[in-house]
């Protein structure tokens, strides 16, 4: 009868351990899950400040294009067809400049 209880008691400690080791395993694929989550979301992160960036870099670039020509006495209205803009979105930038 011993041998019989021994392996009784063996299957309730071998039921612990599989018992924790899959709360282990949830817990480490969290983790893995959370770090890869977490690089995804810094890549798209990257992604888009870059963009955003040039973006920023090229609406500089043409406002300071603006004022140059405004300052060399190019007309708004020229202004604006050469910078693909409207009259009014090219004297908003000069007002906003103070050139208007």
């Amino acid at each position: 009868m011993k041998a019989y209880s021994t392996s009784i008691e063996e299957l309730g400690n071998l039921s612990l351990f599989t018992d924790y080791a899959k709360q282990e395993g949830i817990a480490i694929g969290e983790r893995q899950g959370k770090k890869r989550g977490i690089a995804i979301g810094e890549k798209r992160g990257m992604k888009i400040g870059i963009a955003e960036g040039i973006e920023r870099g090229r609406l500089e670039s043409k406002i300071e294009m603006i004022i140059r020509l405004y300052q060399s006495n190019i007309p708004a209205s020229k202004i604006a067809d050469i910078a693909e803009m409207t009259a009014a979105q090219v004297q908003d930038i000069l007002r906003r400049n103070g050139l208007l």
